[in-house]
């Protein structure tokens, strides 16, 4: 099994609408101690993989997670999002074992991680370890609560 830390990373996702101000809200979040930056879903609507290539650029010794909340189309966001200089990805606990298991190929070819959003779950335990039987179990898919 991986070991991510020692102690709870600390995670500031960046919402905003605006690369710029993303740019801004996480050099603040950095100069407070953050540990891992996140893309929103917001941010990475308005304004693209561009968003997330700009927060890797920035801060290239914070990981950048891309919260695309991947529900289908696994590979393609998986990739886009890895070219773009993301470390982790977000695939839904929900979405189809093909979707999840798409993710977690392309996610391993590329070189990314991969997070597993539980949101509407209604068992968080079975959904945050589910890996849609790709094989990776608690090695590729980290558990992330909402």
């Amino acid at each position: 099994m991986v070991k991510l830390a020692e102690r709870p990373v600390v995670q500031r996702s960046v919402d905003l609408i605006s690369t710029d101000d993303a740019l801004r809200m996480a050099r603040l979040a950095v100069e407070a101690g953050v540990d891992w930056l996140e893309a929103g879903i917001p941010l990475i609507l308005a304004e693209g993989m561009h968003s997330v290539h700009a927060l890797h650029c920035a801060f290239p010794d914070y990981p950048v997670v891309a919260d695309l909340q991947i529900m289908d189309g696994g590979a393609r966001e998986t990739r886009l999002a890895a070219e773009a200089g993301a470390s982790w990805v977000v695939v839904m606990g929900r979405a189809h074992g093909a979707t999840v298991r798409a993710v977690v190929r392309e996610a391993r070819w590329c070189g990314v991680r991969v997070m597993g959003d539980v949101l509407g779950s209604t068992d968080y335990g079975a959904e945050a370890t589910m890996d849609g039987g790709a094989g990776s179990g608690r090695r590729d898919c980290s558990p992330w609560f909402r």
